[in-house]
């Protein structure tokens, strides 16, 4: 099961820009999960912490997006590999 965390320093802003950046992390990482393929969604064994600087709400929707995609396509990558070399 796959596990994340996303704390957000006080930094970035108030808390209604926090939870907007938090809310982009959550849908970010929903998107990703049903575009992965059905084998490899379970992400089984994964924890993450994302740590957000202050100057992602500068930056926008999109590159969070691409930034958690990188990520979770990375993991679930290798996790294919591992299971493959089996």
């Amino acid at each position: 099961m796959l596990r994340a965390g996303y704390p957000v320093s006080k930094k970035v802003g108030k808390a209604c820009r926090r939870n907007l950046v938090k809310r982009w992390l959550k849908n970010s990482l929903a998107a990703l999960l049903n575009e992965i393929s059905p084998g490899a969604s379970d992400l089984k064994g994964v924890d993450f912490i994302v740590r957000v600087r202050p100057e992602v709400l500068k930056r926008g929707y999109h590159v969070v997006y691409d930034k958690v995609s990188g990520f979770i396509k990375s993991i679930a990558l290798r996790q294919e590999k591992e299971v493959a070399s089996f």
